[in-house]
């Protein structure tokens, strides 16, 4: 697997649809995985953290250099946060602000 360099909505779409889980993407014969999907997972965990109130701005803000060091635009960016505020509702995580 040679992961790309940047994550783009097309691998986000990839990503969600297999549920993270990149084993049944290859099983089902979709061909190489383009990007970690563990570190989207890592980062979606992160953006978790943070939308529901559980971090620190020093950890937001090193989150956001993570993101920008990975992602292709900001519509991939956008994507990221809407994704992991995603998990803080399904999560029923009460946020406390």
């Amino acid at each position: 697997m040679k992961p790309s360099a940047k994550l783009t909505v097309a691998i986000l779409d990839e990503f969600e649809e297999f549920g993270g889980d990149m084993l049944a993407y290859i099983d089902a014969g979709r061909g190489p995985v383009k990007f970690d999907w563990d570190r989207i997972d890592e980062l979606l965990s992160q953006v978790f953290l943070v939308r529901a109130g559980l971090a620190s701005a020093a950890f937001r803000s090193n989150l956001d250099m993570q993101i920008s060091s990975v992602v292709s635009d900001d519509t991939v960016r956008a994507r990221l946060w809407a994704i992991g505020g995603d998990r803080v509702v399904k999560s029923g995580v009460r946020v406390v602000v």
